[in-house]
């Protein structure tokens, strides 16, 4: 029942969020990938492909899974897909860096960039981001924003940069917000970002996804972010595998 009256509750914000939401709602209920636009009350255009990335803008305008953005605001988004919270947070007045992979999703974030007439907020880059800086194998799911470095699926070789090479390749003092949306990539990057580097990141506001390992577990990331200076300020499950999480760096000792 609780399930339910969050369903209805999502739609009817994509109801209010949404000039076209017959159309999109359509295409999510019966699970079609015609494609398509979102046709956004505020002006907002994007193209979508797949049904599966009507939850894309469900999770950032109407849950808000990543929060909300200051203006002035600098921020990397790791995972980009489609855009949705790059443009997000670039229709708030945000700098952002937007690194997108997997091909189809990333001809989709720089249409959605050019639509929006936001080039000179975003930046988009096809890379990954990983541990280690390299070629790395990217499997491709039927469903773009769901390809990971893990699993299964078609092969495709990817070029991944780390997250200490996009401070250093945008001369970044400081980060405002570190958004990661990146299918279990989450525990490498700020596993092995340094800890000077992490000391300069304000808030990190991350989907999680449980893989076998020690660590690799909301538990285990909260415990090392933790002693890395951050609190943990929201968390949210979703499913057994699955839920968001936000960090807020303390004040310096």
């Amino acid at each position: 029942m609780k399930s339910l009256s969050r369903k209805l509750r999502y739609f009817g914000g994509l109801v209010l969020l949404l000039k076209n939401w017959p159309q999109v709602l359509g295409h999510f209920l019966t699970k079609s990938n015609k494609g398509g636009y979102f046709r956004f009350r505020n002006g907002l255009v994007m193209r979508y492909a797949q049904w599966v990335e009507v939850e894309e803008v469900l999770g950032t305008f109407v849950r808000r899974d990543y929060g909300t953005v200051s203006a002035g605001a600098t921020v990397v988004d790791v995972g980009a897909s489609l855009g949705s919270f790059s443009l997000f947070a670039a229709r708030q007045g945000a700098r952002v860096l937007a690194f997108e992979p997997a091909p189809e999703s990333f001809a989709l974030l720089t249409k959605n960039i050019k639509l929006n007439r936001l080039k000179n907020r975003i930046n988009s880059f096809r890379l990954g981001v990983a541990g280690r800086p390299g070629k790395r194998p990217l499997f491709l799911t039927p469903f773009s924003p769901l390809s990971s470095f893990f699993g299964r699926g078609t092969k495709a070789m990817v070029d991944c940069t780390t997250l200490e090479e996009v401070f250093r390749a945008h001369r970044l003092k400081s980060l405002d917000l570190l958004k990661l949306d990146c299918e279990g990539a989450e525990y490498e990057i700020l596993y092995q970002t340094p800890p000077e580097i992490l000391k300069k990141i304000k808030e990190i506001r991350l989907e999680y996804h449980v893989l076998p390992g020690r660590r690799t577990n909301p538990e285990g990331l909260t415990e090392f972010l933790v002693r890395r200076g951050f609190a943990l300020v929201y968390q949210r499950r979703d499913a057994s595998s699955s839920g968001i999480l936000h960090f807020r760096r303390l004040q310096s000792e």
